[in-house]
């Protein structure tokens, strides 16, 4: 079981790995972090770390993180049509992937995918919150309605996002 996981594993970083990826950098304090971004996704991991600092939110966890990937591994290994997914390790460093089948004319779609897999990320948490006390986008994507959030994400939103990441 274990060498089967080690397979899927090293298979899945082998492929995401492509001349869409570039090597991006974050600050925190005295600390640089390095990892993994699809070009396609740089501006919105680049809102991610800025509303982060605006909102005083520690990102030393992206020590940890592998890279974010816009690729189709999701569908191509799993058959699902999820629009994202966070694999965290105990053993290798954490990958997130947003579905490469998302319309890039839907970018307030993609943003919000990439906030919810960032939460998976740091709160180092598979479970989606689905009560009245935690933001609307942290839901199971199946209860999301597409068209409300492209809609309405905006400051506010981000606000109550890392006010919620920070007490989880």
């Amino acid at each position: 079981m274990v060498r089967n996981y080690l397979t899927l594993i090293i298979a899945l970083v082998s492929i995401v790995v492509s001349s869409q990826d570039i090597l991006y950098k974050v600050i925190e304090n005295d600390s640089t972090y390095i990892f993994a971004v699809s070009k396609p996704l740089v501006p919105i991991v680049d809102d991610f770390f800025t509303h982060a600092k605006k909102n005083n939110y520690s990102i030393s966890k992206v020590a940890d993180l592998h890279g974010v990937y816009k690729t189709n591994v999701i569908s191509h290994y799993t058959g699902s049509q999820d629009a994202g997914l966070t694999m965290i390790s105990r053993d290798f460093k954490d990958i997130i992937f947003i579905n490469d089948n998302l319309p890039t004319y839907l970018s307030t779609l993609i943003e919000v995918v990439v906030y919810h897999e960032f939460y998976h990320f740091f709160a180092n948490n598979k479970d989606h919150c689905d009560t009245i006390f935690c933001p609307y986008i942290l839901q199971s994507g199946d209860k999301i309605d597409v068209e409300y959030v492209i809609r309405t994400w905006g400051e506010d939103d981000k606000k109550e996002y890392f006010e919620y990441l920070k007490i989880n």
